[in-house]
């Protein structure tokens, strides 16, 4: 699968594109353009490896890592987790590059804010299709279908 960046996705997909435009229209943090095309060239990568949380940033490479059943056959079933961590993660990388704040902090919380989000971390979220996907492996190797 061809690598992807920040702005592709709000080009290409329906759903961001709004919630771009009006997540970073009233953006303090967004004013600067070198700033505002940095996160826009971030690369978003299937990351095979990730097991306990749905996305991660790598601040250092420009990179947002998502786990991959967000591209599999499934995808259409993790949607609107997909979106949410798609934001969440954009919302790192504003944040961090804007105030060197990395975590989920008060101006992270702002950020995820503007995009139509309650602030919250996606690791419970991502231990939970974490589960599923394992147990939906587990079930096809018990021969036992597919449980969804």
């Amino acid at each position: 699968m061809k690598t992807l960046t920040v702005a592709n996705y709000i080009q290409n997909d329906p759903a961001i594109k709004p919630r771009w435009a009006a997540g970073t229209l009233y953006s303090p943090y967004l004013t600067q353009t070198k700033l505002f095309n940095l996160i826009l060239d971030y690369k978003v990568k299937i990351n095979k490896k990730i097991r306990t949380t749905a996305g991660k940033i790598h601040y250092d490479k420009c990179e947002i890592h998502l786990h991959e059943i967000y591209f599999g056959a499934d995808a259409a079933k993790w949607r609107e987790d997909f979106l949410h961590t798609f934001f969440h993660e954009v919302s790192h990388a504003i944040a961090y590059h804007c105030k060197g704040e990395p975590g989920h902090g008060p101006v992270w919380q702002h950020i995820f804010a503007n995009f139509g989000y309650v602030p919250t971390r996606c690791h419970v979220n991502g231990a939970a299709f974490i589960e599923f996907k394992d147990q939906e492996v587990n079930d096809i190797a018990d021969g036992l279908g597919n449980m969804f």
